[in-house]
């Protein structure tokens, strides 16, 4: 059946014009047949002729009938509408020009948003399997994530069963030399499990091996594919060969490939890490290491619930002191982190824009349906079905979208590259974004919907419409009036999204200049900052690193045009942090309060370099050496906290060892971000730090020059002071403060930039609605305007009919949409920063505008309206 189905099929495709004759004669001997038979029954042939027409129906209605019955008559007659629809859209270029431009936005936008989405939120990781690989960390009471000291990893990872493998890794810098000047590279020291739980093989050579992370056999390295590149030119033959990393030789294991996606994307190599020896036992307090297990088949979330909370009790059972949870997460969400709200939230907006240019077009093609009435009508009248009317128009609509479509891609892949330079440089897949064929999918998805949304209305309309009136009275019979309500329920829908995308944008931005009113608590103005570290074979001392810094800051200071220059360990914005417990002399923490402080280690000079005010005693200077006595600064909020309604000026401090004495306040300053709430801070002078303490936290160093020189000479000033010192060091990071402050609010400014410019493209599309819904309104209502001035309307009260309609409407939609943007700010109430979803400014500043651009685009109508002349109204057809 189907083989015969198929062979018609082709036949009739492949010999139509053979079937047509075939079909005309075998008609056209039917109707002979019935006339001859009425001429032997007595009938005159002239009348025989006419009833056997009737009788048959019409040669060419016979026709049609039987064509609808063949096989791919619905291929032809698609065929045919297409070639109609083309011919349409080539006679009016503006129509076509406009609708194509229109969706071409909407739908560019939404594809550009949509790639981004896909790479960070849709794609998965590069991995096998990679939703049994999960990111484990702790939570204690006072902190939410809490990374793993090596002794806990190592007494946690005896007692799990529910992993395959599981890795530890932490972060380092790595200085290259031997290969022109020295440079840095940020690596991870990991356990050889790593490329297990990951899953991932090297391109060439091999990964870590547990025989790897032995001592004496660990100085290896595998090399990320992008390091290879850029500084091996993509030689092969590097593989087996020995490079020279923090002044000791690595030999190269490995080189992985161009899809291998580390754990943090700024990863570019990798070298063994034995959690029992070395930095890892030399500090075992130390919470640097970050877990990642691979799950064993079979274990499902409920298990894994279920035996980290029965691990998290034993480990507490062992320390009755040590009250911590073991919490997890898969490896994608981890690194999305928080960035998949705001993604979501654009991505939802720029749905919004998509709707409102749906209706857009369907008012125009509503339009155009109504330009066509006539058409229409004649062709119903000459024996055409109203489904194939209203395939014709869905047809069209096809077209236009599919043009959209195309001409949306062109512009999307434009688009992205602007998103690209405007997204936050440090969110995860971010930057591998592009138009593959899964977006292409979505495009064709998306405009494909797109067709059908905008081609419904004027099909509804056509289908709904009374065609014999239009051609009973024309022009000016019934037909249109049910295009016209439907262009007011479109514009309506028009106006209550654009509303829902005005407000948003409104809170987003008001969140944003909030945001931007924050103090950090320093001035970012003409501050230079550089990462350096200091690797442990040629400063394995205190005393060795304590002179370094002593004779940097020396040079620093020396440089033409630097007012001051100064050492952090962990300067704001960079994530770089030290929490830990102090001993408050004769003050134990208020109950419900943190003895949770975060210390920075600093030179003197720090506040003066970056400009931190000094509310009250002194700073450090040079008789807070190691020999001076000890001493501390704290911020006012520390001061607050532990010596309420005292002065902490004098008080006495335990961090490390010796009691310290306050002998400084300073003002609070943000660490985090511009949105965080801190903890207190205490300021301890470098050079007094336990030996101990001052080789871990010297691993990384930030030096702060403020100065009157432009950056790029300062810079190089920097570079040569430090390597007049040490010509091995390679300094990383440097830049101005001004825009590392500049990034912290990267995504934030991301959104918000996103959003404005969604929000006006809502506003001109509205304006260009209303716009022709009214001037629409105003032709079709040309008679009825005529008799309101022939029986003595004045033009101003025609001019307020119009607007006055046009503001209701507006109204209408925007109080529908202030129900829909209530609920839509909910959902993204946590993005906010001192904004509630309801504020008043955004809302009320969203209606002025909305009305305004109601106002203004039914203005000109309303002109037109008043100048009708009732004569010719009166009389109009």
């Amino acid at each position: 059946m189907a083989f015969a189905r198929l062979t018609s099929l082709l036949h009739n495709l492949l010999h139509k014009q053979r079937e047509e004759r075939e079909l005309d004669e075998e008609v056209r001997a039917h109707q002979q047949l019935l006339e001859d038979e009425k001429i032997r029954a007595g009938m005159d042939p002239q009348e025989a002729r006419r009833q056997a027409r009737l009788e048959l129906g019409g040669v060419e209605q016979v026709k049609e009938q039987v064509r609808e019955m063949r096989a791919g008559h619905f291929l032809e007659t698609l065929w045919q509408d297409l070639r109609f629809g083309t011919r349409m859209l080539r006679k009016n270029p503006g129509f076509t020009t406009t609708a194509v431009l229109t969706l071409a936005l909407g739908i560019g936008a939404t594809t550009a948003i949509f790639s981004v989405v896909d790479s960070v939120l849709l794609h998965p990781l590069p991995y096998p399997q990679p939703d049994r690989i999960i990111a484990v960390w702790q939570k204690i009471p006072n902190e939410n994530r809490v990374p793993f000291s090596a002794p806990e990893f190592l007494e946690w990872a005896k007692m799990t069963r529910v992993f395959e493998s599981l890795a530890a890794v932490t972060g380092s810098g790595f200085t290259m030399t031997g290969r022109g000047d020295p440079e840095m590279f940020l690596g991870q020291r990991a356990t050889p499990s790593l490329f297990s739980v990951l899953g991932a093989q090297a391109m060439l050579g091999r990964t870590l091996s547990s025989e790897d992370a032995r001592p004496g056999h660990d100085h290896v390295v595998v090399l990320s594919n992008g390091l290879w590149k850029d500084k091996f030119n993509g030689d092969p033959q590097v593989v087996g060969q020995s490079i020279v990393l923090d002044s000791e030789p690595y030999t190269v294991l490995g080189i992985m490939g161009s899809d291998f996606v580390p754990t943090a994307e700024r990863y570019r190599l990798w070298v063994p890490a034995d959690l029992t020896t070395g930095i890892f036992q030399k500090f075992p307090d130390a919470h640097f290491l970050s877990v990642f297990g691979r799950l064993a088949p079979g274990i499902t979330k409920a298990r894994l619930n279920a035996e980290l909370s029965l691990v998290a009790s034993r480990i507490h059972e062992l320390d009755r002191n040590n009250d911590r949870q073991l919490v997890h997460a898969p490896l994608q969400e981890v690194q999305v982190g928080e960035i998949r709200r705001p993604l979501l939230l654009l991505l939802g907006a720029v749905g919004i824009v998509l709707l409102i240019v749906c209706a857009n077009i369907a008012n125009l093609l509503l339009s155009r349906t109504v330009s066509r009435n006539q058409e229409i009508a004649v062709r119903l009248a000459l024996g055409a079905g109203r489904r194939r009317i209203m395939r014709q128009l869905l047809v069209e609509s096809v077209l236009v979208s599919s043009l959209g479509g195309i001409a949306g891609v062109v512009l999307a892949a434009w688009g992205l590259q602007i998103l690209l330079r405007l997204a936050p440089g440090d969110t995860p897949g971010v930057r591998s974004a592009q138009l593959d064929l899964r977006v292409l999918g979505f495009t064709v998805l998306v405009s494909f919907l797109t067709a059908l949304v905008v081609g419904l209305a004027p099909a509804y309309a056509g289908w709904t419409e009374d065609w014999n009136e239009t051609l009973r009275h024309g022009r000016r019979g019934t037909s249109g009036h049910q295009a016209g309500r439907l262009r007011s329920v479109l514009l309506f829908a028009e106006i209550a999204l654009s509303f829902v995308l005005l407000t948003s944008a409104g809170l987003t931005l008001r969140s944003f200049a909030m945001l931007q009113t924050v103090d950090p608590g320093f001035k970012s103005a003409s501050v230079l900052i550089a990462g350096v570290a200091l690797p442990e074979n040629r400063y394995p001392g205190a005393a060795q690193m304590r002179a370094f810094s002593r004779n940097v800051i020396e040079r620093l200071r020396g440089l033409p045009g630097v007012h001051s220059a100064a050492l952090d360990t962990s300067l704001p914005f960079t994530g770089e942090g030290w929490g830990n417990t102090v001993e408050i002399e004769g003050h134990p923490a208020p109950p419900g309060n943190s003895d949770v402080v975060q210390v920075e280690c600093i030179s003197p000079s720090y506040f003066g370099a970056m400009n931190i005010r000094l509310e009250s005693g002194r700073d450090f200077d040079d008789r807070d050496s190691e020999s001076g006595a000890p001493v501390a600064i704290v911020d006012s909020e520390m001061a607050s906290r532990f010596w309420p309604g005292e002065s902490a000026l004098g008080k006495r401090i335990n961090l490390d060892g010796p009691w310290r004495t306050v002998i400084g306040i300073v003002r609070p300053v943000k660490k985090t971000g511009l949105d965080s709430i801190e903890e207190p801070q205490l300021y301890v002078p470098y050079e007094q730090l336990a030996p101990k303490a001052a080789q871990f936290v010297a691993r990384g160093m930030f030096l702060v020059v403020r100065s009157t020189v432009g950056e790029s000479s300062l810079a190089r000033s920097v570079r040569h002071a430090v390597a007049s010192i040490d010509s091995q060091l390679a300094l990383t990071d440097v830049g101005m403060m001004e825009q590392l402050l500049y990034e912290s609010v990267a995504e934030p400014r991301f959104r918000t930039v996103l959003l404005g410019i969604f929000s006006a493209i809502a506003l001109v599309l509205a304006c260009v609605g209303v716009y022709g819904v009214v001037s629409y309104g105003v032709t079709q209502r040309v008679h009825e305007i005529g008799i309101h001035v022939a029986l003595g309307a004045q033009p101003r009260d025609i001019f307020q009919l119009i607007v006055g309609e046009a503001v209701l409407l507006g109204a209408s939609g925007i109080a529908v949409g202030l129900l829909g943007s209530l609920a839509v700010a909910r959902l993204f109430s946590a993005l906010l920063f001192k904004v509630t979803p309801h504020d008043p400014i955004a809302l009320a500043s969203a209606i002025v505008l909305l009305l305004s651009v109601v106002l203004g685009a039914s203005y000109f109508p309303a002109r037109r309206a008043m100048r009708v002349d009732p004569m010719v109204a009166l009389r109009y057809e």
